[in-house]
């Protein structure tokens, strides 16, 4: 299974470019994740309607820079299950120093952690947990490329694979 993973897009509007980069990098993922800072509730709504057309699960957080309603109808942090494997979802928050130490003490149980807030990559294994960050598809603030991320489960096993976008 492919899930296709992104953080930080920081929209106000769903523009062609958004819709043109969703298509393009999550066309055949087999799920999609949104790890938060969307900023409004229509990236949500647009995500949640591209995923049901595809017959694939979408699952989100909240942000620290979402704007009302996002905060009041997504949770701060989420487990879901996909083939096998669990996965801790949240956006973070602070410093980028020890920002994986801190989202993954937020999870017991869990073969993975997602976030973000960083709007820098990573994908990295810490005590047997994958700790993946997709950076920003959208947002180069912090960061020195636009990117989103890929989890590929097989067999009860987790990789994850950072994408720059073009």
């Amino acid at each position: 299974m492919r899930v296709g993973v992104l953080s930080d897009t920081h929209l106000r509007v769903v523009d062609g470019l958004f819709s043109g980069l969703t298509d393009k990098y999550f066309s055949g993922v087999d799920a999609l994740i949104h790890a938060g800072d969307m900023v409004d509730i229509c990236v949500a709504q647009f995500l949640e309607n591209w995923s049901r057309d595809r017959s694939i699960m979408f699952s989100s957080v909240s942000g620290n820079m979402d704007l009302t309603p996002v905060p009041d109808i997504l949770p701060k942090k989420t487990v879901i299950e996909i083939g096998g494997v669990k996965i801790g979802i949240i956006h973070g928050w602070g410093e980028p120093q020890n920002l994986a130490e801190r989202v993954m003490s937020e999870f017991t149980g869990v073969d993975a952690v997602v976030f973000g807030h960083s709007h820098r990559p990573m994908n990295a294994v810490r005590n047997k947990i994958l700790l993946f960050n997709p950076g920003s598809p959208t947002d180069k603030r912090f960061a020195k490329d636009n990117t989103i991320g890929y989890l590929d489960i097989d067999g009860g096993d987790v990789r994850g694979e950072i994408v720059h976008v073009e």
